[in-house]
C-alpha cells in the first residue's frame, strides 16, 4: 500500500474479514511498537451491507445498528491496549468512509448520492493532551493526513489540500481556508464555511443548493430560489474542478452508473 512500510492482507477480493481478524494483527504490532514514531491504519467493515454481522433478526437498519456494536468493541480492544501502553503519546482516531442510506432521499446502502445521509460521517480523535469535547468545525477527511503528519512532527506537503486539526484539538482556533469536496459517479459537491452546500451534477444537467443549518434533512432546494446564496456556491465548486480535472490526451473521467 502506498506511503506504508508494511501491510497486512487479511481478505482479498470482495470478501470482507471479521472485525476480530482485522484487529488482532493491529494490537500484535503495537505490542512490538518501540519507542520512536509509528502510524497504524485498519479498515473495519462492520458496519457494511448486508448487516450480517451483528444479529440475524430485525430490519435492515436494526443490523446496522448491530453492526456498529460489533465495531465498537474491536475499536475499544485498540484503545485498551493504547492507554495501557502509551497513555502519553497514543492517539486514537476513529471515522467513516461513508455513511449509509435507509430510505432518505429514496436511496439505500451508498455510493449513490454526495447527500449528507452517506457525506456527514462521524470523526473521535482520542489522546495525552485532547479533553473531551464535542466540535461543530465542518472538517473533512481531508484533514486526517495533515493532522497526522502534525502529530507525528513531520511537515505536510503542499500537495495537500487538507488543514492540520491538532490546533483544535488543543483547545486553540484555526481557521480553516480549504475547500469542503465531496465527488461521486461525476457529481460533485462543496459546502461553505456557513454550510451552503451545493451539489452538481453535469451529466444530468442539475444542481441543488441546501442551507445545512436550516435544512439539515436537504429537503428544500434553494437552486433558483436564492440566488445570492446558491450562484456564489456553484460558482466555487465549478471553478475548483475546473482547475483541478486531471488533464490528458484521451482520458475521460470513468463513470459508473
Amino acid at each position: 500500500a502506498r506511503g506504508f512500510a508494511e501491510e497486512r492482507v487479511i481478505a482479498e477480493g470482495r470478501r470482507h474479514a471479521p472485525g476480530k481478524q482485522v484487529i488482532d494483527p493491529v494490537l500484535e504490532r503495537l505490542g512490538r511498537a518501540g519507542a520512536g514514531p509509528l502510524f497504524l491504519f485498519a479498515h473495519l467493515t462492520e458496519p457494511h451491507a448486508p448487516y450480517d454481522r451483528g444479529r440475524a433478526e430485525g430490519s435492515e437498519y436494526e443490523r446496522y445498528l448491530a453492526e456498529i456494536t460489533v465495531a465498537d468493541a474491536e475499536i475499544g480492544r485498540v484503545r485498551r491496549l493504547l492507554k495501557q501502553r502509551f497513555a502519553d503519546r497514543g492517539v486514537l482516531i476513529v471515522a467513516s468512509d461513508h455513511g449509509e442510506a435507509f430510505g432518505e432521499h429514496q436511496t439505500f446502502q451508498h455510493t449513490k448520492t454526495l447527500y449528507e445521509e452517506l457525506l456527514h460521517v462521524p470523526l473521535l480523535i482520542e489522546g495525552q493532551g485532547i479533553a473531551p469535547r464535542i466540535i461543530d468545525e465542518r472538517v473533512g477527511l481531508i484533514d486526517l493526513g495533515p493532522t497526522v503528519l502534525d502529530l507525528l512532527n513531520q511537515p505536510t506537503p503542499a500537495s495537500l489540500f487538507g488543514q492540520s486539526l491538532v490546533p483544535l484539538l488543543g483547545g486553540r482556533g484555526r481557521k480553516l481556508e480549504r475547500p469542503l469536496i465531496a465527488e461521486g459517479r461525476l457529481r460533485r459537491a462543496l459546502t461553505t464555511p456557513a454550510g451552503i452546500k451545493v451539489i452538481d451534477d453535469p451529466r444530468r444537467t442539475t444542481v441543488e443548493v441546501y442551507d445545512l443549518v436550516a435544512d439539515p434533512g436537504e429537503t428544500r432546494n434553494l437552486w433558483g430560489r436564492d440566488p445570492a446564496r446558491a450562484e456564489p456556491a456553484l460558482a466555487t465548486l465549478r471553478a475548483f474542478f475546473k482547475a483541478q480535472a486531471l488533464r490528458r490526451p484521451g482520458y475521460e473521467a470513468p463513470y459508473k452508473p
